[in-house]
């Protein structure tokens, strides 16, 4: 929300230098890493590949307009395509300046701050380990072309829960502070990966 411009530098604009020079490359296929967050407020869980899309935020509105992109080249351009719709990916390596929640959540405990929970916590998300996102992006390397699937946990888990959990596992972790809901936010999330088990064959390990 600070910085929209930088969500569609990277998103939008950066989507499409890869796109053309893909092509001017001679690139047979694109492999995408979208997000949930293209689905907006979720009518329906699980949220599967066919639920309407209507982002709540700049980061969601960019992520569809990078789809819409690469579904334009793969029709004019012959380039084969396939998008990933990734949930929270969590695990190690992961920057928490970036934002994700568990990344945070362990740097907070393990600084004494603890963690800071936005809202009442019982909002969920649909957490993802990053070694299933990668063995997911590989056989989309090979898999069918001109896809779109969900790679998530398939499993929602409370924020606060999360927070909970981390805590226990941190010695000598601080309680958990509260603070207000951040806008923009979708308050229940878990994805149908039924679609990812099928067209190529893989499954969160």
């Amino acid at each position: 929300l600070e910085r929209p411009d930088l969500d569609v530098d990277v998103n939008v604009y950066g989507t499409l230098n890869l796109l053309r020079a893909a092509v001017a490359a001679g690139t047979r296929r694109v492999v995408f890493a979208s997000s949930a967050a293209v689905y907006g407020n979720p009518q329906r869980l699980p949220v599967d590949e066919d639920h309407p899309l209507a982002p709540l935020s700049v980061y969601g509105r960019s992520k569809r307009a990078a789809e819409w992109l690469i579904e334009q080249y793969a029709q004019g351009a012959g380039l084969e395509a396939v998008i990933l719709r990734l949930g929270n990916v969590y695990g190690p390596g992961q920057r928490p300046e970036t934002g994700p929640v568990v990344a945070r959540f362990f740097l907070d405990a393990l600084t004494g701050e603890g963690p800071v929970i936005h809202g009442d916590g019982r909002q969920t998300r649909d957490f993802v380990y990053v070694a299933d996102v990668a063995r997911a992006f590989a056989l989309a390397l090979t898999g069918p072309a001109g896809i779109t699937v969900n790679v998530a946990g398939g499993t929602a888990t409370a924020v606060g829960d999360l927070a909970r959990r981390i805590c226990q596992l941190v010695e000598g972790a601080p309680a958990l502070r509260y603070g207000p809901p951040r806008p923009g936010d979708i308050r229940h999330s878990v994805l149908a990966n039924d679609r990812a088990r099928r067209l190529l064959g893989w499954a969160p390990a």
